[in-house]
């Protein structure tokens, strides 16, 4: 099961960063705040695509790997053979914490998105994206794959 998990992973993750690396460095994204009179606040811009992408520390393998350990997949859906992908969408901030973790599309279970935002919750510090040099808060879409393998 684990290797499925991991290949899926890897597979969605490639697409995410294929997808990320299409903007051109220095383009700014998404714009969560705006000053009373219609200023960009600096401090509360997210990004989508920074020149250097937030990143787990170790890389995409070690997420993975992280990944592979620390999701429980959970007994009620693994009871009801319930599979599924879940999209989880969270904020590095500049110190590289997690925040505003939530489900943004699941085809699966409540139990399986609820373990989903844990195993991201408890993750360690990201690198966080970095943009003319200095880092910034950037937004990241991780699909986390539930699939029972035949011993299960």
């Amino acid at each position: 099961m684990n290797k499925l998990v991991f290949l899926l992973l890897t597979f969605l993750l490639m697409i995410n960063y294929q997808l990320q690396s299409q903007v051109k460095p220095g383009q700014d994204t998404i714009v969560t705040a705006r000053a009373p009179d219609g200023a960009t606040d600096t401090t509360d811009i997210i990004y989508q695509i920074a020149e250097e992408q937030a990143s787990f520390p170790g890389g995409i393998e070690e997420l993975y790997r992280y990944l592979s350990h620390n999701l429980k997949y959970p007994e009620e859906a693994r009871e009801m053979e319930l599979e599924g992908m879940v999209y989880v969408e969270f904020i590095v901030e500049k110190d590289g914490s997690i925040t505003n973790v939530r489900v943004i599309h699941s085809v699966a279970h409540a139990s399986l998105n609820a373990a989903a935002i844990e195993v991201v919750k408890e993750m360690p510090k990201w690198l966080p994206a970095r943009q003319r040099g200095k880092p910034v808060r950037s937004i990241f879409v991780l699909p986390v794959q539930f699939k029972l393998s035949k011993d299960d």
